[in-house]
């Protein structure tokens, strides 16, 4: 089978598992009790089940079996013949390797996620975890060894640094995906727009790893927003948001093994960067722990300016489609004018943030 009409499948699968499960996990977490509670910090106003994002794992076991039973013809995966000798299909035997790490790692997340969906896990315990996590999957190969878009067309990064670097990444999307599910629907359609564009340009690249990750983290998105969308039926809870968030990290290490600049991907998931180092700065700037819940981050504010829920949200979904937008754009551009786009990204932002401080100065 052709290598995107399996991904066609593979996409069909993800959907599926997550749109029949949903359901089923709503009505197991309202039998046992697992739901999120109105409280200060949160928006919503009734008791609402959590843990949706637990089908988000099984979805992705779902979509790799699929996927190495078609054995799409075609697939390659950079580097693979030449780390291991690993015989006919090196692309294949080299990503079940590969994806073995993975899977352990997230099920280190799952049991994570869903202890702190139901009884709340300290927020350090959660961070050593992450590591942990994230650890795994660097031995199973997932590294950063080089960066490129930078002042040289390439940048080798030496053993230390790129643990550092691969780690630092990894779980720093973790927890702004993490962060941002605070509406109803925002961080699976923030998600849903950042897949897509970085399919398009895995797709455009050769990056087959990478393709069939954000086909699935894409799948997954897709089939749980028609439950969460506002006024959300259920939750994806911490298991799920720390899911789409590493699952997005772990893509982008794979996407750049064919060239694809760095730089290129980090402007789709901009937006929820950009919010953790707002929050942080905020909590830091008030004299607060950076790792205590509050209502700093933006979608908040913004509520509390008066906007409306579902404004709120069309506005990050509006603001991640011109990003993932100019994401494919850069991608296609020499490094420098990538760096310029973030360059630009990073100047709109901060100009941003001062009207909104200026405009919440004047409201109160």
């Amino acid at each position: 089978m052709a290598f995107t009409a399996c991904l066609g499948v593979v996409f069909l699968v993800a959907l599926a598992v997550v749109a029949v499960g949903v359901p089923i996990v709503r009505a197991v977490a309202l039998r046992h009790g697992l739901v999120d509670r109105p409280a200060a910090r949160k928006v919503h106003a009734r008791a609402t089940p959590t843990s949706g994002g637990v089908t988000f794992y099984v979805a992705l076991a779902a979509g790799l079996l699929v996927f190495y039973l078609l054995r799409p013809a075609g697939f390659s995966l950079p580097g693979a013949a030449t780390v291991l000798d690993l015989g006919p299909e090196p692309g294949l035997r080299y990503l079940s390797r590969m994806f073995s790490y993975l899977l352990v790692a997230l099920m280190i997340l799952a049991g994570a996620g869903l202890y702190d969906d139901a009884f709340n896990l300290r927020a350090r315990v959660k961070l050593v975890l992450q590591v942990l996590a994230a650890s795994l999957v660097y031995l199973g190969g997932f590294r950063i060894t080089q960066i490129t878009g930078l002042a040289t067309d390439v940048l080798p990064l030496p053993a230390l640094l790129s643990y550092l670097v691969t780690v630092a990444w990894i779980v720093g999307l973790t927890n702004a995906i993490n962060f941002m599910d605070g509406l109803d629907g925002l961080a699976a359609g923030v998600c849903a727009v950042a897949a897509g564009s970085l399919l398009v340009i895995s797709l455009a690249g050769g990056d087959h790893a990478a393709s069939l990750l954000y086909t699935i983290i894409l799948a997954a998105s897709l089939g749980f927003l028609g439950y969460n969308f506002h006024p959300a039926r259920i939750f994806m809870g911490d298991c799920g948001s720390m899911f789409l968030g590493f699952m997005l990290a772990v893509a982008a290490i794979v996407g750049t093994s064919k060239g694809t600049t760095f730089l290129a991907l980090l402007l789709p998931v901009g937006l929820p960067i950009f919010d953790v180092f707002s929050a942080v700065f905020r909590r830091r700037s008030a004299g607060r722990s950076m790792m205590r819940a509050d209502r700093s981050h933006l979608h908040h504010r913004l509520l509390d300016l008066g906007f409306s829920y579902r404004t709120v949200v069309w506005v990050f979904y509006g603001v991640s489609l011109v990003l993932g937008l100019s994401a494919i754009i850069a991608a296609q551009l020499h490094p420098r004018y990538t760096l310029l786009l973030i360059v630009n990204f990073v100047i709109a932002t901060v100009l941003a943030s001062y009207v909104l401080e200026f405009i919440e100065a004047k409201v109160r």
